[in-house]
């Protein structure tokens, strides 16, 4: 597996971008060829989009019950 440097995305070894935010897996980390001592993550050269918080959904509202 691959980490991406930008965004922590695990990814395929045979990857060329990252699934998670796009990046160029290849520039970032070296060829998948090179060994895991010889790659080093590069400094984000743009800023990582951070997700939105997802909030859990609101109840439902009950419908009013009828006056008798």
């Amino acid at each position: 597996m691959r980490v991406c440097p930008f965004c922590g995305t695990e990814n395929e070894v045979f990857f060329k971008f990252c699934l998670g935010c796009g990046a160029d897996l290849d520039d970032a980390l070296g060829s998948a060829e090179a060994p895991p001592a010889a790659t080093k993550p590069a400094a984000p050269s743009r800023p990582v989009a951070q997700r939105p918080e997802v909030a859990a959904p609101a109840e439902p509202e009950k419908p009013a019950t009828p006056a008798t």
